[in-house]
């Protein structure tokens, strides 16, 4: 199985979903799967040069740069505020430019100095996406983004994630965020894993042998 830059998955298996996401993220051997990064560099996509192993997931493109979003924000330096984590990452931002991208995440003033450990899961949650999207990366790993985010946390996330130019592998319980975000389904069944093109409504009709939607059509199931 390839996967190319651009493409953005979700990883379907009800009770492995968080296990294998870890998995993928520390580059560890499962159930005697690899997974395995092919690095084509200079090329983004060139798959006759990228010969594929059996049972593996083959990421081609050029090199590849992964960051996780880690459900515990483990990420995060809890003993520093908003801005002085923007700013460990990005030393080149202006206080202006952090203020900016803290407010796009609906940081208000009176947040943005406060320790991270004083703040909500929600509020950690929202740090922990912006310092994710602001790093040199072409890769996501998103382990349940959208917990603890509200509607407008949520949306935000999403028109980042469609502007997104890298690839992202995703679990999530949120139908609307994968309706939204992911253009193709990994289902992972007795070991082997099944691609569904299209987003998780596409995965469902195809699941129970309907038509994909016409445009502007709204699913029943």
């Amino acid at each position: 199985m390839t996967l190319y830059l651009g493409h953005e998955v979700h990883h379907n298996n009800h009770d492995n979903q968080h296990r294998r996401a870890a998995q993928i993220e520390g580059h560890i051997e499962h159930d005697g799967q690899e997974l395995w990064q092919q690095a084509d560099r200079g090329n983004i996509s060139r798959p006759e040069n990228c010969k594929a192993r059996k049972n593996t997931i083959d990421i081609v493109g050029c090199l590849l740069t992964g960051a996780y979003f880690h459900q515990d924000h483990g990420t995060l330096d809890f003993e520093m505020n908003a801005v002085q984590q923007i700013q460990k990452l990005r030393p080149d931002y202006q206080y202006g430019d952090i203020r900016a991208a803290l407010g796009r995440f609906q940081f208000a003033s009176d947040q943005v100095d406060t320790k991270l450990k004083q703040l909500s899961g929600g509020e950690r949650a929202r740090v922990a996406l912006l310092k994710l999207l602001l790093e040199d990366n072409n890769l996501l790993l998103m382990d349940e983004p959208t917990n603890h985010l509200d509607m407008e946390s949520k949306e935000t996330l999403e028109e980042a994630l469609i502007g997104y130019e890298g690839s992202l592998i995703t679990v999530s319980h949120d139908r609307w965020f994968l309706d939204q975000c992911v253009n193709r389904i990994w289902e992972l069944k007795d070991g082997k894993i099944k691609v569904y093109y299209g987003n998780y409504t596409d995965y469902v009709r195809a699941k129970l042998g309907l038509p994909p939607l016409a445009d502007d059509e709204i699913s029943q199931v």
